[in-house]
């Protein structure tokens, strides 16, 4: 008797799994015109099918098969764009719903008073509240006297590196530093980022000794040392030139 019930409910698993719809959790927008950030035209006609926040496939309507079971939403008259970034913005809870809204998916704050930057990063990856990927540097860090309200204020080699330090440890993406960071306390930041976050990423605004900063991208560590650089001490491959 528990062999033919064993039997049977193996042929029920066996009979739910061939009823499981090849689309369960799977959506299909499907009309909209597509603009994929390629450089390419438009597609009009365009059919996205998206499943686990993955693209799995794009197509034109009817080129593919929808999976049955998938939730088809229906885009015609409308227009699909990859999502936006906010490179550099101060990031407020109350903005996060319109960022989406915005068509902003990543948002980069580059300066946040406190540890609201961290908090804002943490409730949108647990959900808690509707946002773009949040990348936050929590407060800047200036010399003395800083500008911007709220910044870390530092004097010294030791006090930059534990500004960096403290970002790390509470979960920064990057460093920002401001216009009162003098050459040499770039210098401890740079280093100790790169130790910390095992990269040089900052963002750097203009200030005495560095005419512009690499905004945003990978620091090139020796283009920085070079313009770091008394001007006495600075080489030219140029022949020189005489004066008439």
């Amino acid at each position: 008797m528990s062999c033919w019930r064993t039997a049977a409910q193996l042929g029920a698993l066996a009979l739910a799994a061939s009823c499981t719809s090849p689309g369960k959790g799977m959506i299909a927008l499907e009309g909209a015109t597509l603009i994929d950030g390629s450089g390419g035209p438009p597609k009009s006609d365009a059919l996205i099918l998206i499943k686990d926040g993955a693209i799995k496939a794009v197509a034109r309507v009817n080129e593919i098969k929808v999976p049955r079971g998938a939730e088809r939403i229906n885009l015609l008259g409308k227009t699909i764009i990859p999502g936006l970034i906010d490179a550099d913005a101060m990031v407020e809870r109350w903005a996060l719903p319109r960022y989406v809204a915005w068509g902003v998916t990543s948002v980069r704050g580059v300066h946040s008073p406190g540890d609201s930057g961290f908090a804002l990063k943490k409730d949108v990856d647990l959900g808690s509240i509707v946002g773009p990927r949040v990348y936050t540097a929590g407060a800047a860090i200036d010399g003395l006297a800083p500008t911007l309200p709220g910044a870390a204020a530092v004097s010294g080699d030791e006090e930059a590196r534990q500004a960096v330090d403290q970002r790390a440890v509470a979960g920064a993406d990057f460093v920002m530093v401001y216009t009162k960071i003098t050459p040499e306390l770039l210098r401890a930041i740079i280093d100790e980022e790169k130790a910390r976050l095992n990269e040089a990423f900052l963002s750097v605004l203009p200030f005495a000794g560095l005419s512009a900063g690499g905004f945003g991208e990978h620091i090139d560590l020796e283009a920085i040392n070079r313009r770091l650089q008394p001007k006495n001490t600075a080489t030219t491959n140029e022949p020189s030139r005489k004066t008439e």
